[in-house]
């Protein structure tokens, strides 16, 4: 589909201000139909896209020394900023293209968010800036955890779940003698957020079910093949599945992670409000 459209505009015995309006107006609808390339943003916009303490270093009479983002490269002011776009081309290949112009390298890229880290010369991070589909520059500064807002967010501590929570106490509920399953990459027996009072794993089994074959699937009706509680065939397969020997019950973490959300104690903090699992003793 053509994206032109074709306008006829009459223009009789009109003073030539209006004419000049006109003339405008069909200059921004032909831009619309067409497309837009990057152009420079207006001063008072350009100002809110750069952080203020990478403003602030672009702008210092000497280089900060206290800032990991930034240093002195063979005489020249360098900063390591991260690039928000909002281009619909993921690949942001305009972007890239002018970082490279302004003497810049591209350290990665996140295309799915329309962000990627560039490290350049300090004094051509405005004029990068200046492009209108440059939303945001930001350092690429250095990011610290923060406590677990998992009781607030879940209800665990309130009444009449759990009244109190620390890193060695708790009262109220915690899951006692319910057991969770996690289907999931495994779980870290040993892990000491699994721990109950006593310095004890409450993990009780690890399972792998990555191989099929393991059990006999061809005649249900069978007690000497089917998977019936109490069954031989049920403790066979059970003991073939078995992966709590194995010294990597987690080689990916994510049921780690998920199994301390269910049924975690807290281990990370001195003093740990808000860091307990929903079921602490599970």
């Amino acid at each position: 589909m053509n994206g032109l459209t074709n306008f006829t505009v009459l223009i009789e015995r009109r003073a030539l201000k209006q004419a000049s309006v006109w003339l405008l107006m069909l200059t921004m609808i032909f831009s619309l139909l067409v497309g837009q390339h990057a152009f420079a943003a207006p001063h008072h916009q350009r100002a809110k896209k750069v952080a203020l303490d990478l403003d602030d270093a672009v702008e210092a009479g000497v280089t900060p020394t206290n800032k990991r983002w930034t240093r002195e490269v063979r005489g020249q002011r360098m900063v390591q900023v991260v690039f928000v776009s909002g281009d619909a081309d993921q690949d942001m290949t305009g972007l890239r293209q002018e970082i490279k112009r302004a003497g810049g390298t591209i350290d990665a890229t996140m295309p799915g968010l329309r962000m990627l880290t560039a490290t350049l010369p300090a004094k051509r991070v405005k004029k990068v800036a200046e492009r209108s589909d440059v939303n945001f520059v930001v350092p690429n500064r250095e990011t610290k955890r923060s406590a677990s807002t998992l009781e607030a967010i879940t209800g665990a501590t309130t009444a009449p779940v759990r009244t109190g929570s620390t890193k060695t106490t708790y009262s109220g509920l915690d899951g006692t003698g319910i057991g969770i399953a996690i289907v999931d990459s495994g779980v870290m027996k040993n892990h000491e957020a699994f721990n109950n009072a006593g310095g004890t794993t409450r993990v009780l089994k690890n399972v792998q079910f990555l191989t099929t074959s393991l059990a006999d699937w061809t005649n249900g009706y069978d007690m000497n093949t089917s998977l019936q509680p109490g069954s031989a065939a049920l403790a066979a397969y059970e003991a073939a599945i078995d992966n709590s020997a194995n010294l990597v019950q987690d080689g990916y973490g994510h049921g780690t992670h998920v199994a301390s959300v269910a049924a975690g104690r807290p281990v990370t903090y001195g003093t740990a409000p808000d860091l307990t699992g929903v079921a602490p003793n599970a």
